[in-house]
């Protein structure tokens, strides 16, 4: 039986490692939109009114005397701010740090050893973009108040990640053995599909969701169900 190089064994390791982290960059992706999603409709965004941290500190705990007083100028917890809505706020935005800080070492990486990885390191620095105006359109939904051309910019900012990761890691995971030339060829499809045409595809669902627009919706159907129980009675 023929042994594999040493220098191919040692390639063969660093696109394995490579491939790992590209597949954790797209399930924490996928993880972080499902939990932005939930401080959507939770109505959770203004937990903490300043960005980065929640009222100056690092964690609600540290800032509960601040949050308490919020809470009672605004009369009660139905308000924009409460504790609760704080921790869901900071929990999206400490997930949000680690993915950013896994996808600049990925970036790192892809460039360290960019001879042995099939593909290239031009993903990975699409990402790294990506999650820089990600964190810009962050902190504008925070500042902005919940602006919603700004709030539907940083739903539509997450698709790229997944449009992105799910591909690569699936070539990674079916071809990670071919040539540098041969992956290279196949890896620009994703990549023009995810920063293009998936935001641009969902841009039309995505303004209503994040406009009061949207509650017209559920507010109808309420009247209509009201209207049902009224006339039964």
């Amino acid at each position: 039986m023929n042994e594999i190089p040493i220098q191919d064994a040692a390639a063969v390791r660093r696109r394995r490692r490579y491939r790992t982290a590209v597949g954790l960059v797209a399930v924490l992706t996928l993880a972080l939109i499902m939990l932005g999603a939930y401080v959507r409709l939770t109505d959770a965004g203004l937990g903490c009114p300043d960005w980065p941290g929640c009222y100056g500190h690092l964690t609600p705990a540290h800032a509960s005397e601040k949050i308490a007083a919020a809470v009672e100028a605004q009369g009660g917890e139905h308000g924009p701010v409460s504790m609760g809505k704080a921790w869901r706020e900071m929990l999206h935005r400490y997930v949000a740090s680690i993915l950013g800080l896994l996808i600049i070492g990925l970036a790192v990486y892809a460039w360290r050893w960019r001879e042995s990885l099939a593909g290239g390191p031009w993903l990975a620095t699409v990402l790294v973009g990506v999650v820089i105006l990600q964190g810009l359109f962050g902190m504008w939904t925070v500042t902005l108040l919940l602006k919603p051309a700004i709030v539907t910019a940083h739903l539509l900012g997450g698709r790229p990640g997944p449009g992105c990761g799910w591909p690569s890691w699936w070539r990674w995971s079916s071809s990670w053995l071919r040539s540098p030339s041969v992956a290279g060829r196949a890896r620009t499809t994703p990549l023009w599909r995810a920063v293009i045409f998936r935001p641009a595809r969902g841009a039309g669902g995505r303004m209503p969701t994040s406009s009061t627009h949207s509650m017209s919706c559920a507010n109808s159907a309420r009247r209509r169900t009201a209207t049902r129980s009224r006339s039964r009675t």
